[in-house]
């Protein structure tokens, strides 16, 4: 179909396309099913046009993948007489970009350059979606062909407009909020209440800082975490807000404040600006780390001051890094790669991604923590460098910097002969003493076994007793040498 060569080749250029039957995509160099947010399973444009033109397939589409397009997704808005309907009219006269028909002739695919706070949504006749979905594509242009454009401001009025519907802040304040968690199936904000102290402080409105003291700052704060535990979900968010006891304990004043229509959602875009992941993006078991370590941060953060003692460059951004995760993540030197404390040994990261998950941790602690600050144009100047960290490129630069603060050689690992490291715990064979695992101890081996100083084997002292008959003192000279052993 010659009309595919009317797509852009903005799009054209991104390896993001798929073939697909019906609506199934598939990858059309491997004729496997394709996978939505998984790269390895897209191709070419060219693979995609050559593949259908080979037959087998019904159509081409394209996957987003979060890299600064957004699609539109208006369905059933053409009538018969190929007009559409109102509400139609004026999303494509506002964003005035690359619009073209659905296959079935009924519907409208808009593509713009911007961002939305989720991966997407849908409600009623529109969809946005930004990554983990593809849009079947025609090259069927609707009205003049035009480039993908610029439209950020616009594509966020009409988010807000359809996805974000006002509150009504005193009947939700009177929502039982075990309920609503119940309801709501939030197994992850359960686990945020549970684990992370600075968040299930923030929603009893028990957070207390002499740095944080007015009720928008810890309104941001509160709805930063909201939105990681409630994943992204921007209404879900806002609904828990109004309906926290942090929220039921504001006077008169501030609750008619919560009802303006614009605030709530004016601080929700606030906050999402500065997430980078949230509760159900991370696998469980940094997720536990995560929470468990949120509060340490905070006070870390606090002790450090980084807005004032580390230059807001890429030097200061890699000593901060290394000051903050030194317990918990090491370069090693020898093997060229970071290693990183799982609580009881250090482990080899491999990839790297344990530390990419931590760069993004502390951007999202610093973006807390900024609220804190008293000076607003200090506060105002470290948001703005902050929010640099939401680049992939800067947060790189930040791991690659902190790497020679704190690095290690393999030398450095399992040094202490006299150390034993046990499932349970950390075993001193020089003076028996029993504790804690420490990653200061640098330990990077450990035995499967558990230490029980009362465990006995009956069938071990029945043999020794008898092979040494119930001599005591050749009993504990053997234990001795076969200890030297």
């Amino acid at each position: 179909m010659n009309q595919f060569m009317n797509i852009p080749d903005e799009l054209k250029q991104l390896p993001q396309w798929v073939c697909r039957k019906e609506k199934i995509p598939f990858n059309p160099v491997t004729g496997v099913p394709a996978k939505a947010g998984q790269s390895d399973t897209w191709a070419r444009f060219e693979d995609a046009v050559n593949a259908f033109h080979d037959g087998g397939y019904d159509g081409i589409g394209f996957e987003f993948n979060n890299n600064g397009i957004v699609g539109i997704d208006l369905d059933h808005v053409v009538t018969n007489d190929g007009s559409l309907f109102e509400e139609a009219v004026e999303i494509v006269s506002m964003l005035d970009s690359y619009t073209e028909y659905s296959p079935s002739g009924k519907g409208l695919h808009i593509f713009v350059k911007g961002d939305i706070p989720v991966d997407g949504r849908k409600k009623s006749f529109i969809e946005m979606y930004k990554v983990k979905r593809y849009f079947t594509m025609t090259g069927n242009v609707y009205g003049d062909l035009k480039h993908i454009n610029e439209r950020s401001e616009q594509v966020m009025q009409i988010f807000n407009k359809h996805f974000i519907n006002p509150v009504s802040v005193k009947s939700t304040i009177e929502a039982n909020i075990d309920n609503f968690c119940i309801n709501k199936g939030k197994d992850y904000f359960s686990i945020g209440i549970e684990k992370d102290t600075v968040f299930k402080a923030l929603w009893n409105g028990d957070y207390q800082s002499e740095k944080c003291t007015s009720e928008s700052e810890k309104d941001l704060a509160l709805m930063g975490k909201l939105l990681f535990w409630c994943s992204g979900d921007v209404d879900t968010a806002i609904e828990a807000f109004i309906g926290s006891p942090y929220a039921k304990g504001k006077d008169d004043k501030h609750i008619a404040k919560l009802e303006r229509s614009d605030y709530m959602q004016r601080t929700a875009m606030k906050a999402m600006q500065g997430l980078t992941s949230t509760a159900t993006n991370d696998d469980d078991k940094f997720i536990k780390k995560f929470a468990k370590g949120t509060a340490e941060i905070q006070e870390t953060l606090e002790h450090l001051q980084p807005h004032i003692n580390y230059p807001c460059d890429d030097k200061g951004n890699g000593e901060l890094f290394a000051d903050v995760f030194n317990c918990v993540a090491r370069f090693n030197v020898t093997a060229n790669e970071w290693f990183v404390y799982d609580g009881r040994v250090w482990v080899k990261d491999i990839g790297g991604m344990s530390v990419s998950r931590m760069a993004k941790q502390l951007k999202d602690e610093l973006l807390m923590f900024s609220v804190t600050i008293d000076n607003e144009t200090q506060k105002t100047a470290y948001q703005k460098h902050i929010l640099k960290m939401g680049s992939r490129a800067v947060r790189e630069t930040m791991v690659k910097d902190a790497r020679d603060k704190y690095c290690i050689s393999n030398e450095d690992l399992d040094k202490d002969s006299d150390l034993l490291n046990l499932q349970n715990g950390t075993l001193n064979l020089k003076t028996f003493e029993f504790r804690e695992h420490r990653a200061e101890d640098l330990l990077s081996k450990i035995a499967n076994v558990s230490y029980n100083p009362a465990a006995r084997s009956e069938l071990w002292q029945h043999f020794i007793n008898e092979v040494m008959q119930g001599d005591e003192e050749k009993i504990k000279y053997l234990q001795k040498a076969i200890g030297y052993g």
